[in-house]
């Protein structure tokens, strides 16, 4: 078999959005970058699809905040706690007087496509879909890593890039260990629903809880598309049967009977996914010149919406860091720096804070009942201290604020 072997100051490996925008990042200043993604295109599975003001702020430096904006729905209503079914309002906290802070709800693939766009105008970057990676070694006599693709491609760079998901093939080459738990008693299921759950006074952001039902329910972007994410008791699954789409399909549609209003036998199921909530987090970041970010450096639950904001704002500290480490001549430990720096974010910010509004929504024991009525009834109050304390943590979650 003839191999291809070619060479660029960066190799990033996953085409999802945190690999995309580092791309970009690291393009605007001049460094040449090679992607490669296992998949023939940008996934298009559901995923996280919210986009909050510390994320926007990044997507503002790097030019593309417009285009991002013009592409989704700006939700300016909030978030709505419901009753299942009925839609029975049960707390509501309001958008804010700052448009500014407003969500961006939109479809990572539509991201993804954005960003895709813009890097085809830097000739210092080549995506490449349909590679995928199966050797990985780090050459400490030159500084360079290596890495083999299925089909025969070859590709040394200086640094490597591991955002290729939470099964990441970098991070178990380079050896890294993840590190958590995973929540037991659920698997959640996502669905891309056609629904007009507008005409019944739904918000485009909601979040249902009720006693043996809860879910999230938020519009994707500007078309007719939802996305609703609901729990799945594992006592019902058998982890030895394979996922069958025509099965969940109907369980699917069983629950959105639970969740929504009106007849949900009329809403078309675009897409499904159904995986395991997990809190994991990897014992490092950075491994020599191997860097991971996004999910392949960790996993959390999506109730709460801060896993990929988490990714995000590690792509934007990483882009900065290997643009300093490349071009200005910082010093290699900086990059390491990066590593801990965001695993901290994510050990301190991201995971109690997923715990926290995983609990909150689906908890059924004592505690968490109490948790969620209080909870609750701060919203309804609007007690600006109690949601100030809660809103202090968010901050803290980029890295990046002072470029």
């Amino acid at each position: 078999m003839t191999i291809t072997k070619t060479y660029s100051r960066v190799c990033v490996v996953g085409a999802g959005p945190i690999g995309l925008f580092t791309t970009l990042l690291l393009a605007q200043a001049g460094i040449d970058v090679t992607v490669f993604e296992r998949e023939d295109a940008i996934v298009q599975s559901p995923r996280a699809m919210g986009y909050f003001d510390v994320t926007q702020a990044e997507f503002r430096k790097a030019g593309m905040l417009d285009e991002i904006r013009e592409a989704g729905l700006v939700n300016d209503q909030g978030l709505k706690w419901r009753r299942p079914r009925d839609g029975g309002i049960l707390a509501g906290l309001p958008g804010g007087p700052d448009p500014s802070h407003y969500p961006i709800q939109l479809g990572q693939d539509v991201v993804g496509e954005i960003i895709l766009k813009r890097l085809a105008e830097f000739p210092n970057v080549e995506v490449n879909f349909g590679h995928e990676v199966v050797h990985l070694e780090e050459i400490d006599v030159d500084g360079t890593v290596v890495t083999r693709y299925a089909g025969g491609r070859e590709h040394t760079s200086q640094y490597l890039v591991g955002a290729d998901g939470g099964k990441s093939t970098v991070r178990k080459l380079a050896g890294i260990k993840l590190e958590g738990f995973t929540w037991e008693d659920f698997q959640m299921m996502a669905l891309n629903i056609e629904y007009d759950l507008f005409s019944f006074g739904w918000a485009p952001g909601n979040a249902v809880v009720g006693d043996d039902v809860w879910g999230i329910v938020a519009k994707i972007g500007k078309g007719n598309l939802w996305r609703v994410a609901f729990g799945i008791p594992t006592a019902g699954l058998d982890p030895e049967v394979p996922f069958d789409e025509e099965r969940e399909r109907a369980r699917a549609q069983e629950m959105l009977a639970k969740l929504l209003p009106g007849p949900t036998d009329q809403a078309r199921i675009d897409k499904i996914s159904l995986y395991r909530l997990r809190q994991l987090c990897a014992d490092t970041f950075v491994r020599g010149r191997i860097a991971l970010a996004g999910v392949a450096a960790h996993l959390t639950s999506p109730v709460g919406g801060l896993g990929l904001t988490t990714g995000l704002l590690d792509a934007a500290l990483l882009g900065r860091t290997l643009k300093q480490v490349i071009l200005e001549s910082a010093p290699f430990t900086l990059l390491k720096s990066y590593g801990e720096t965001r695993r901290d974010v994510f050990q301190n910010v991201t995971n109690p804070s997923a715990i926290f509004h995983t609990r909150l929504l689906t908890g059924t024991d004592a505690e968490a009942v109490a948790q969620r009525e209080e909870f609750l009834d701060k919203v309804n109050k609007l007690d600006f201290g109690y949601l100030k304390k809660i809103g202090e943590m968010y901050e803290k979650i980029t890295s990046t604020r002072d470029d």
